[in-house]
């Protein structure tokens, strides 16, 4: 498995995932994220128009696997270990069962 192999990759690509899915909604409400700020404001859009369907804590750990995907990619490798790639991986696979089921998909 990914997770076992690159811990960085592992949760940039779980991270990836929640973003695409929270792209999705915005998408499927009728709304597009600009490019500038584009990250931030696609956790923003779900923080705003999800309140109800995404719990406090899941939007809270979203955005900080912004900050920490964004540092495994452009700052410093190696900085995650196993069990947060882990959790990383199972937060994603919620959120987008979650994300799915919000759509009707």
């Amino acid at each position: 498995m990914l997770q076992e192999h690159n811990y960085d990759w592992a949760l940039s690509i779980a991270y990836n995932a929640m973003l695409q899915a929270a792209r999705a909604l915005m998408y499927f409400k009728g709304y597009r994220a600009s490019s500038s700020g584009g990250h931030y404001a696609v956790i923003q859009f779900v923080k705003t128009a999800f309140t109800k369907e995404f719990s406090e804590e899941t939007l809270r750990y979203f955005d900080k696997l912004r900050h920490k995907r964004h540092m495994a990619v452009y700052e410093e490798a190696d900085l995650l270990s196993a069990k947060e790639a882990a959790y990383a991986i199972e937060e994603a696979q919620r959120f987008l069962e979650k994300a799915k089921n919000l759509a009707g998909v």
